[in-house]
């Protein structure tokens, strides 16, 4: 993972980069920007931008949904979503009032693709996206705040925390 140097950005804001590969046949990064509520600790994701290599491209509007989709999955697990747990049981039994990102979440998402048409076959991209996602995130929490919170999510409470130590 690598985190962003966070130059000419206002205080509170970082930018930072995560790196997937997939089965050694897939290859994403993700870059995203944000800013830290440096009181409350909020979190808001400005703009993710990705690249994949992900081998021919069939239908241009089905993977950039399937690939977005999965960048606002990786916005939910960096920032929002958290299964309770206490080492013997789940408190987490529905979604009813299960926190995901929702439309107010969502920042611009801006894709490319590396069109392998020398590939032999098409490889997918549907989960492949999620977890540069979070790691940029992490990493651009990190450039805008100098704390690196090493669980999940990055709730306001953890960064508020981190901030005060």
């Amino acid at each position: 993972m690598l985190a962003g140097t966070g130059q000419n950005l206002p205080p509170g804001e970082g930018k930072g980069f995560g790196i997937c590969s997939h089965g050694g046949r897939q290859l994403g990064v993700v870059g995203a920007h944000l800013s830290v509520d440096m009181n409350s600790g909020v979190v808001t994701v400005i703009k993710l931008t990705g690249a994949f290599d992900i081998g021919l491209i069939i239908n241009r509007n089905t993977t950039d949904m399937g690939v977005k989709g999965a960048m606002i999955w990786g916005i939910g697990s960096a920032l929002i979503e958290n299964v309770e747990l206490d080492g013997h049981r789940c408190y987490t039994n529905g979604f009813a009032d299960y926190p995901i990102p929702r439309m107010g979440d969502i920042p611009e998402i801006d894709l490319a693709y590396l069109n392998n048409v020398e590939s032999d076959n098409p490889r997918g991209c549907g989960e492949m996206p999620m977890p540069p996602t979070v790691a940029a995130i992490a990493n651009a929490v990190f450039a805008a705040t100098g704390f690196r919170c090493n669980s999940l999510p990055m709730t306001p409470e953890k960064i508020r925390k981190g901030l005060a130590a």
